[in-house]
This record gives structure tokens, sequence and C-alpha cells, in this order.
């Protein structure tokens, strides 16, 4: 008698944000481990499976990444039939949340039980620093690329969720690889202090 193969519970989450914001480079973070500064606009829809190993089984996101073309097509083929949705923003820049409400209206798409997870990239510059009203009152996930730091976040949220477990922890892999730029001394101290300034984790049933 042949044994069934058993399936990796899959789940389709689409990943919105304005051009340059770092979602390309957050998607190979966890595919590869590799980081590239240089910025590539996405074309078309790209979809990528990210696997990840929990305390409860293995979990897999298929990634949905769509270029600012297909964002905006109605209807919206990244986000239909989505269990998840992570919302990114670019905090280096001077007005990181100008078109907020324009990405965060997507939301307004899918139905109410999608779960969302807000993450604001290059949270460990210094720009950053001016921003701390619109990260208080949009529950950002604070996150680096180029760091590493919090890139877990998000999928722990929503593996907690499908899973219906909230000690649910992701097991760690190799350790993902240096960002190829040489950081100074006052990046290296801040990037120590957003570490021992990790927050615990909020309620989960609020949007993150």
């Amino acid at each position: 008698m042949l044994r069934r193969q058993w399936r990796v519970p899959t789940y389709k989450c689409a990943i919105i944000g304005p051009k340059g914001s770092g979602k390309s480079s957050f998607i190979q973070r966890h595919l590869t481990g590799a980081f590239d500064q240089g910025y590539y606009p996405t074309i078309g829809v790209v979809v990528i499976k990210l696997l990840f190993n929990t305390s409860r089984g293995p979990i897999c996101f298929e990634m949905w990444e769509g270029g600012t073309v297909e964002c905006n097509e109605a209807p919206n083929p990244v986000l239909k039939h989505i269990k998840c949705a992570i919302l990114m923003f670019d905090v280096n820049i001077k007005e990181p949340f100008s078109n907020f409400s324009t990405y965060y209206s997507l939301f307004d798409l899918v139905p109410s039980h999608v779960m969302t997870s807000i993450c604001c990239n290059k949270s460990d510059t210094k720009t950053c620093q001016k921003n701390p009203l619109h990260l208080t009152i949009y529950r950002c996930t604070k996150i680096s690329c180029k760091t590493n730091f919090n890139l877990e976040k998000p999928f722990e949220y929503f593996a907690r969720k499908l899973f219906k477990d909230q000690s649910l922890v992701l097991i760690p892999r190799k350790p993902l690889l240096t960002a190829q730029v040489k950081l100074s001394g006052e990046d290296l101290l801040r990037k120590k202090e957003w570490a021992s300034k990790a927050s615990p984790e909020e309620d989960d049933d609020k949007v993150h």
C-alpha cells in the first residue's frame, strides 16, 4: 500500500507597497539570505513560495508581488483569494506615509478575515526616528532588510493565527547572509539599541 504523502499547508500572501519600499528585498532575504542594495522594479506579477519550520510543523506562504500597474488593476490579481497581506513602507524617505491611504485602501478590497501586517522597512535609520507618531497610529512592525531586524515577525504572527496557537515560534534557520555593505560604528550601535528595545508582542487580534 502506498503511503499517503503529507502536504505542507500553503497560504497565499500578498505583499504590496510603494515602489522602492523593499518588497522584493524582503522576499529574497527569506528565500536566499542575500541582500542587494540595487533597485530593480518588479515587472508583472511575481510568485515565490517561502517555507518556514515552526514549533507546530512546516508552513508555506505563497508570496504574490505585483508591479505598480498590476496592483492598480481591477480586479486585482495579487489580492485575489489571499489569506494574509503585508503592506510595506520605506521610512527612510522624507514623507514615507504621503500615499499611505492609497495602499491601505486596498485592504478594503479583501474580506475582513484576511490577516494584515504593516511593515516599516529601514527602521534602523535616522529618518525613521522622525516619524514616531505614524508608527504608533498604524501599529507598524519595524523591520530592516539590510540588518535582518524583525524580518520573521509578520510570518510568525500569521502562523500563530493560522495554527490557532499563540505559543508557536518559528524555528531558526541558518543565519542570513550579511548585507554587502559596511556599517559605521553609529549604525552598529543603533542596531544594538533596536534589538534591546524590541517591544513584547502586542494583542494579536488587532491589525499589525
